[in-house]
C-alpha cells in the first residue's frame, strides 16, 4: 500500500514542481489539466493551496476505483474493537492537549530543549493550537470509526478532511517549498498521440542539498482514459495494485486476535492514567500523572520504568 501511494504521489509531485511556473503562462490563471504540461501544474498548485481534492480528479475512474477498493478491503482486515477504542483513546488525548495546554508548555521536560534545536520550545508553542486542530480533525473524520473507514470515499477525503486538516496545519507557517517556483522554466517538447515530453528547467540559484535535480531534464507523460500521467506511474500502476491486493490478503489477524486481551487491558491502563491527568488542577499535579503515562509507555517499550522498575520521575 505504502509503495503505491508512491506512485500515485511522488512522480506527479516531483514533475509538478517543476512546472508551477506554467501559471504565469496563462493571463487568466487558468490551467489546463488535459494537457501534460498542465495536469502536473494543478497538482503542485493543489497542494500548495491545499486543495488535495484534485489529486483525486486527475486520476482515471479506474484507479479511483483501485485506490477505493484498496483502502476498503485493507480496513475489512482490521479489527474493529481495537481500532475504535484506539481513535476513542487518541481524541480523549487529543481533549487534553486543548485543556492542559498551559501545563504541558510548562513542563520541565521541554524547559530542557535546547535553544538551538531544530525544533525548539518556542516552535512547539507557536504551532501547538494548529497542530492540536489538525489532530481534532483528523480524529472526528471518515476516520474515526471502522465502519466509516470501510466505505471510505478517498476523493472526498481528500478534498474535504485532509484539505482542511492541512490548512490547519499550515496557519502559522507556510507549506516549504525547496525552490523558487516562480523561476521554473518548463516547456512541452514534444506530443503524439499518447504519448509526451516535458523538459523541466530549474532556476538557476536550485541547489541539489535541497533535494532537487538542479540540471534541466525530461519527464514523460502518458495518457490513460482521457488523462495525462507520468509513465513511470502508470506503467507500474496494475502490477502495484495486484500487488497490494495479495498483501491485503495475507495479512494475517490470529495473531493479533490471541493479543487482543491484552492490548486491551493496556488501553484501559492508559484511560485511567490519562482520567487523572485530566482532573490535575496544578503544575505539580500535571506533571505526577505525566510521570506515570510516560513510565507506562516507557515500561512498553522495555525501558526504564516497565514493569519492577521504580518510577523515579520527578514532579
Amino acid at each position: 500500500m505504502r509503495t503505491l501511494c508512491k506512485r500515485i504521489l511522488k512522480p506527479l509531485l516531483a514533475a509538478g514542481l517543476m512546472s508551477i511556473s506554467l501559471v504565469s503562462a496563462h493571463a487568466d490563471n487558468h490551467i489546463d489539466v488535459n494537457t501534460p504540461d498542465g495536469v502536473v501544474t494543478a497538482v503542485l498548485h493543489a497542494v500548495k493551496d491545499n486543495r488535495l481534492g484534485v489529486l483525486w480528479d486527475v486520476l482515471p475512474a479506474r484507479y479511483q476505483t483501485d485506490v477505493n477498493g484498496l483502502v476498503r478491503a485493507a480496513a475489512a482486515k482490521i479489527d474493529p474493537v481495537l481500532y475504535n477504542q484506539g481513535f476513542t483513546l487518541a481524541i480523549k488525548v487529543t481533549r487534553l492537549l486543548k485543556e492542559k495546554k498551559t501545563f504541558i508548555l510548562n513542563h520541565p521536560m521541554l524547559s530542557a530543549i535546547p535553544p538551538d534545536a531544530e525544533f525548539t520550545k518556542e516552535d512547539m508553542v507557536k504551532s501547538w493550537d494548529s497542530g492540536v486542530n489538525t489532530l481534532d480533525i483528523l480524529l472526528n473524520s471518515e476516520l474515526s470509526n471502522i465502519e466509516s473507514l470501510k466505505s471510505l470515499d478517498v476523493g472526498q477525503f481528500l478534498s474535504g478532511t485532509l484539505s482542511t486538516a492541512m490548512k490547519s496545519a499550515y496557519t502559522t507557517t507556510p507549506i516549504p517549498f525547496p525552490v523558487d517556483i516562480d523561476a521554473i522554466k518548463v516547456e512541452l517538447v514534444s506530443i503524439t498521440g499518447d504519448q509526451a515530453v516535458i523538459k523541466i528547467t530549474p532556476p538557476a540559484d536550485c541547489k541539489e542539498s535541497d533535494g532537487i535535480a538542479c540540471q534541466a531534464e525530461e519527464r514523460n507523460m502518458t495518457k490513460v482514459d482521457g488523462k495525462w500521467l507520468p509513465t513511470e506511474m502508470v506503467t507500474g500502476w496494475d502490477a502495484e495494485v495486484v500487488q497490494a491486493k495479495a498483501q491485503i490478503a495475507a495479512m494475517k489477524t490470529d495473531e493479533l486476535e490471541q493479543m487482543k486481551p491484552q492490548i486491551l487491558a493496556g488501553l484501559a491502563m492508559v484511560d485511567g492514567l490519562l482520567s487523572q491527568i485530566d482532573k490535575t488542577a496544578t503544575q505539580a499535579e500535571f506533571n505526577a500523572a505525566l510521570g506515570g503515562l510516560m513510565g507506562l509507555v516507557m515500561g512498553s517499550m522495555g525501558g526504564p520504568g516497565g514493569p519492577g522498575t521504580p518510577n523515579t520521575a520527578t514532579p
